[in-house]
């Protein structure tokens, strides 16, 4: 047999077994590590009950454990016609 009906012959067998393998593998290990994130506090990042800024709030803001609280806008007024 020459060259290329080797590579014939091999590229007829059947890989999809290996192939079918390696894509459960690589499923199990993500599900592995989207039950760690889920369950576990690896996902959090430093200490999730501090706040991030440490500032202490300006005269006038409302902060809720440590997040500024927002007032609404005053709406805007009408455009002419």
């Amino acid at each position: 047999m020459g060259r290329l009906e080797n590579i014939i012959a091999r590229n007829r067998r059947p890989h999809g077994f290996r192939a079918t393998v390696g894509m459960v593998w690589r499923g199990v290990l993500l599900l592995l590590l989207l039950g760690a994130l889920i369950f576990t506090d690896w996902a959090l990042t430093g200490d999730a009950g501090e706040p991030s800024s440490a500032r202490p709030p300006a005269p006038g803001e409302r902060r809720l454990d440590g997040v500024p609280v927002l007032r609404p806008s005053a709406p805007a007024p009408p455009r002419p016609r």
